[in-house]
């Protein structure tokens, strides 16, 4: 009996390390909400006439520090006949004081027995203390073709400021030494050196263009046209031209009539361009003295014609087109200032 003692209490002193050994072995029975990081999910059961709709609401992590962002995530189960509506991003004051920073489009999954709907957003905020997060609103369409709303839980959200941690605030910083005054005025010959200087420069800068444009000399001026060149030199050019189509001719002689009343505008001092057939002649009939008879029976001719094309919508033949071309160029050469020999011969004209 006197020899069992000692190992009798040997075997005591392991079955009590044992024991020790494995009470510290144990899990740890604290959840994920501990240490105040992970997010607690609230769910609620919404009944309808078409079956119960359940939203599970959650926001991770559930406390954060302020400026961190959080995600905010919810899932929405219902019946097969119940067609859910994905929710749209609520207006900045209807989740004051969050801020919505992104987000992820809800998808709707459809399972034989109805359909979920799940979606996410990423938060924060810049208050500080327990802060409730809105419920969400959901709609739905019922079998009987009713739209109706459902509200989620509302979550509580923990936000710390940042001098929780670092302590109290840093000393404020001394103040600095007073700025040193200016050394004092600028001395007076400074001032006459810069002023020289600037002289100097400017009556250099002036030296330089006047030799610059010495050198560079004035264009010549460009040589005047007549009126009668370049209403012949116009003519000529008119004259190459062969139009076939009514669109053509008419163009054809509005230039025609343009090229003749610019000509006497500039030539004679008549008002031409802007005024009508009669007004233009009215006047040329008070100007005896500028143009012959035969001259002024010429030009009625010749814009008579023109009104025609260009207001009756008559169509002229090819001869009558050469005709209108020769009138033109005749009155042109026959107002000459000087006996010129004419640039453009008579017998132009658009050929067939």
């Amino acid at each position: 009996m006197t020899r069992l003692r000692p190992i009798i209490h040997l075997r005591s002193w392991i079955v009590l390390i044992l024991c020790a050994g494995l009470a510290g072995c144990k899990p740890n029975s604290r959840g994920p909400d501990d240490n105040g990081r992970s997010a607690p999910t609230q769910s609620v059961s919404i009944p309808t006439e078409d079956g119960p709709i359940e939203i599970a609401t959650s926001a991770q992590p559930s406390e954060i520090r302020i400026g961190e962002v959080f995600s905010y995530s919810f899932s929405v189960k219902a019946p097969s006949s119940i067609t859910l509506i994905p929710p749209s991003l609520p207006e900045p004051e209807a989740i004051d004081p969050f801020l919505i920073r992104d987000f992820t489009r809800p998808t709707i999954k459809k399972t034989p027995t109805g359909s979920t709907l799940s979606g996410k957003w990423t938060l924060d905020t810049f208050k500080i203390g327990s802060l409730e997060i809105p419920p969400l609103e959901l709609e739905f369409v019922s079998s009987q073709s009713t739209t109706q709303t459902v509200q989620s839980a509302r979550l509580t959200i923990q936000v710390k400021s940042t001098l929780e941690e670092t302590g109290a605030l840093p000393d404020i910083a001394d103040i600095k030494q007073p700025a040193q005054p200016p050394a004092g005025p600028i001395p007076y010959w400074r001032w006459l050196g810069l002023t020289a200087s600037l002289i100097l420069l400017l009556l250099a800068a002036l030296l330089l263009y006047r030799r610059l444009r010495k050198h560079s000399g004035q264009r010549p001026a460009e040589p005047i046209i007549p009126p009668h060149e370049r209403a012949l030199e116009a003519l000529r050019l008119l004259s190459m031209e062969t139009p076939q189509t009514p669109e053509a001719i008419d163009r054809f002689y509005v230039r025609l009539s343009e090229i003749v009343r610019v000509y006497v505008e500039q030539r004679f001092g008549i008002q031409a361009p802007d005024r009508t057939t009669e007004e233009f002649l009215n006047e040329l009939e008070q100007t005896h003295d500028l143009f012959l008879p035969h001259q002024r029976q010429l030009l009625r001719s010749f814009l008579g014609e023109c009104d025609l094309v260009k207001f009756a919508r008559f169509l002229p033949a090819t001869a009558d087109i050469r005709h209108a071309l020769d009138q033109a160029i005749a009155f042109v050469e026959g107002t000459l200032p000087q006996a010129q020999p004419p640039s453009v011969q008579s017998a132009g004209g658009p050929q067939p």
